[in-house]
């Protein structure tokens, strides 16, 4: 059982040490996920047939193999419940219910789990028939000490930042400006405004998107005005523009790099085009950006005052990526996070919902 501690020993070291590693390798969780299947159902298995095995008397040897292959079973299953009712509640599911949709959906996952390893248990104490009885109770016993292993494992791999570092607030009250956010609509079907309070939410012109990855951008025309235009892709074939109409802008904020630099042009990525500052020059203490990976989140940094933070949400239920930032005069933060588009206090950490959508570009034009 030594080599066994070591291997778990590992794992979480890694874990550890891989947080901040993002890069083109993957994220901690996917590694999590993909060190689950092939090396911790055989670990969690063997741990739970030896506890089935000591507290109900039975063969060590048959328990331990029919609980390694109940958990290789189990996690398949599981990953296809999890991965369907995750892209269910994503149409609805906002920053005012997360909380409660993880506590739901890690009590739904264990009461499922111990459901479907049941017949397992069974299959294994079925040799007594007294003992035939308590198979349920075994499978909870099994169900409480693997899970007691897998909650830290999958925490440490996890990015919860964003369930404890942001203060929700419903009402938008802490709004400092209001200018106008043009957004793709949650159903991709039109180019949507809204006001920053969350009011006045309207439809500008009708599209049809067909990917995800669909972005808002501005474009500066001959005539010195900014148009908008909208970045997409179809699958299989290469990233494509397209004007969505004239005069968007009379003046559009200086687009910037983390590091402050000034650039001339949205950059050409589809997860990132800079970030969009409408702060005076002199104002520009915090800086702020969103990463590749759901687990990067978003940074900020306010290197005069030694201030820091940092708000991201991977987990096994649910993913979401954070784009497009615009940065307001007062410190405040619009972006993209899910298909939500939502506001940011740097300073006081409150955050709101603006609308869903995806995509969103600030204008101050009326």
């Amino acid at each position: 059982m030594k080599g066994k501690y070591r291997l778990l020993l590992f794992v979480l070291f890694f874990l550890l040490s891989a947080k901040n590693a993002f890069a083109n390798v993957g994220t901690p969780l996917m590694w999590a996920g993909m060190l689950h299947l092939v090396v911790g159902n055989a670990l969690i298995g063997i741990i739970e047939g030896a506890l089935i095995s000591k507290i109900f008397k039975v063969k060590k040897r048959r328990s331990i193999s029919i609980m390694i292959l109940a958990n290789y079973i189990s996690m398949v299953a599981g990953s296809f419940i999890v991965g369907f009712t995750g892209h269910f509640f994503s149409n609805f599911l906002t920053i005012y219910w997360i909380h409660f949709f993880l506590i739901i959906s890690f009590v739904t996952v264990f009461l499922l789990t111990v459901l479907f390893e049941w017949p397992f248990c069974y299959w294994i104490l079925r040799v007594d028939a007294v003992a035939r009885k308590q198979s349920f109770r075994a499978s909870v016993y099994a169900q409480i000490l693997s899970y007691a292993l897998l909650i830290p494992f999958y925490f440490l791999a996890s990015g919860t930042s964003l369930l404890w570092n942001v203060k929700i607030q419903r009402d938008l009250s802490f709004v400092g400006t209001n200018p106008w956010v043009y957004f793709i609509n949650d159903n991709g079907k039109s180019v949507n405004r809204v006001q920053l309070s969350g009011k006045a939410n309207e439809k500008v012109v009708d599209i049809n998107v067909n990917s995800e990855y669909a972005r808002l951008f501005p474009k500066k025309a001959e005539s010195g005005e900014w148009d908008l235009w909208l970045k997409d892709r179809k699958e299989g074939e290469k990233d494509y523009q397209v004007k969505v109409f004239d005069g968007f802008s009379k003046e559009i904020a200086q687009l910037t790099r983390w590091d402050g630099e000034i650039i001339e042009e949205q950059q050409d990525s589809w997860f990132n085009f800079g970030v969009v500052d409408y702060r005076e020059p002199d104002k520009r203490q915090w800086k702020a950006r969103t990463g590749f990976w759901a687990i990067e989140g978003l940074h900020a940094e306010n290197e005069k005052e030694g201030k820091k933070f940092y708000i991201a949400l991977e987990t096994p239920f649910v993913q979401w990526y954070m784009r497009n930032v615009t940065i307001l005069p007062g410190d405040q933060v619009v972006f993209q996070m899910g298909d939500q588009i939502v506001l940011l206090d740097l300073e006081s950490h409150k955050m709101g919902l603006v609308t869903k959508g995806r995509g969103p570009l600030v204008s101050f034009d009326e």
